[in-house]
């Protein structure tokens, strides 16, 4: 049954930004399971499903993200098509994260007694545009919403999700821009001037040596270079070059210490004549329309903790905590709307990959997860 939902998940193509279709299917789907469902139409037709199933009291919700990124790769299935060798199901999407969605739906659609909410949005894959909207637009939905439990793989360097996991964090994330301006001279004299190409490499290799912070429970922090770019116009040495870099941040750092910390790094290559002094150089932090995730850490005291951890420790004999190494929708929810958000999904692999799949069996036994939180929550 979850193999034949999940089927039909990856059959419609919601490659970001065309979740649409995906959306509009899954909320037939919760409204003939008795939910009610309000489409949240946040920018230029794409939408957010959110599902509400009971009165009174306050609420678990499930959450997912409907959309998934471009086919990546050689694929040696369809990606379109789920496919199944032995225990893995192959599909874009199966594993990040139409599985979990599967397995939540199974238990919207078989267990009509639950009392729970479901929020599904477009555009995490992006800049989480659907989520930060429901977040502030919607908010007034989330008040009587005792804590989420995500659907996502959770990914760290551990592993890639799993019925017997348990995800209690996420780091999070800014990139910043770096501008670096040298001083132009001709090509036959490149010696009177400053190549910021150069300068701008040597920032880059620089940065391996930037001291970066270790949380107990995060991990370490990490930094590496996303772009580069730089030029001139015929025979001159180029003036301008500039990089951008991703930092994946834990606390106590926030987007503009991030932003701080990189600049006096840089500051100290200049001063110790790793950098030309006659290079000037500026660090901002690139501009988006969606906020950056900040990290978060929930307790294991939390009673929704120890509620989705005892469900886990039922169906799968222990229970496995994990804090993610990447950014995600989470962030939004348990920053924004301060609500205790627990990650559960299916083990798989290969995402943001070719050939990416989900375990059959793991999945079935995150269903039965979800079945039981939600069972002891109503």
């Amino acid at each position: 049954m979850i193999d034949k939902l999940l089927g039909g998940l990856v059959g419609i193509k919601s490659v970001y930004p065309d979740e649409r279709r995906l959306a509009l299917h899954a909320a037939r789907m919760l409204e003939g399971s008795g939910f009610s469902v309000r489409l949240h139409e946040f920018r230029d037709g794409r939408l957010n499903v959110l599902a509400t199933r009971g009165r009174g009291g306050t609420f678990p919700m499930f959450y997912g993200h409907l959309d998934t990124v471009p086919v990546y790769g050689d694929w040696k299935t369809d990606p379109f098509k789920l496919t199944q060798k032995g225990d893995r199901l192959f599909g874009l999407g199966a594993c990040d994260m139409k599985g979990g969605i599967a397995a939540a739906l199974h238990v919207a659609t078989t267990l009509k007694d639950r009392k729970m909410k479901i929020l599904l949005c477009s555009g995490e894959e992006n800049i989480s545009e659907g989520a930060w909207s429901a977040a502030e637009r919607r908010h007034r939905w989330f008040k009587d919403v005792s804590f989420i439990v995500s659907g996502e793989p959770g990914a760290s360097s551990a592993s890639t999700g799993g019925s017997d996991m348990v995800t209690l964090g996420r780091r999070g994330r800014v990139t910043l821009r770096v501008e670096v301006v040298g001083k132009s001279a001709h090509g036959a004299l490149a010696e009177m001037g400053v190549n910021a190409i150069e300068q701008a490499s040597r920032i880059a290799a620089g940065l391996r040596g930037m001291k970066l912070l270790r949380h107990p429970l995060l991990g370490r922090e990490s930094i590496f270079v996303c772009s580069i770019s730089g030029g001139a116009s015929g025979l001159s040495v180029p003036e301008r070059a500039s990089l951008e870099l991703s930092f994946h941040i834990v606390p106590p750092t926030t987007i503009q210490g991030a932003r701080s910390r990189v600049e006096q790094f840089i500051k100290g290559m200049l001063s110790d004549g790793r950098l030309d002094g006659r290079t000037s150089i500026g660090v901002t932090v690139k501009s988006r329309e969606t906020p950056y995730m900040t990290p978060f850490v929930d307790s294991k005291s939390n009673p929704a903790v120890k509620t989705v951890a005892d469900a886990v420790r039922r169906v799968c004999g222990r229970v496995v905590v994990n804090y993610a190494s990447s950014v995600g929708d989470d962030n939004v929810f348990a920053t924004r709307l301060r609500l205790p958000v627990i990650i559960v999904g299916p083990r798989g692999g290969n995402i943001h990959s070719s050939n990416e799949w989900v375990s059959r069996s793991d999945l079935e036994r995150v269903a039965e997860v979800y079945g039981l939180v939600f069972s002891e929550t109503v």
